[in-house]
């Protein structure tokens, strides 16, 4: 199990993916958690996909822009809706 020798304070999609090495594991082979609350995985296909919820394996980036902005309004932790908010921007350069 990761332990941090140092809190995080600035969530940062590309230095912390490793961090989490082992990644979870939800039935359908091994996933690598993108944000720490697991909200999010990237698949066997290297897909980013939401882990929780009716819209459980769906690429975050094909996602119904009102759920979108339910979540970021939601009591979701912080580091949750940044990477959210990264996953979106990239798929839009």
């Amino acid at each position: 199990m990761l332990r941090l020798t140092r809190p995080l304070t600035v969530f940062d999609l590309e230095t912390t993916l490793s961090d989490f090495g082992d990644g979870v594991h939800h039935g359908r082979g091994r996933a690598i958690r993108i944000d720490p609350a697991a909200k999010m995985v990237r698949n066997a296909e290297g897909v980013i996909v939401w882990n929780f919820g009716k819209h459980l394996g769906l690429p975050v980036t094909e996602s119904d822009p009102g759920y979108i902005a339910w979540l970021l309004g939601k009591d979701f932790p912080e580091t949750t809706k940044l990477t959210v908010r990264k996953v979106l921007d990239r798929a839009l350069v």
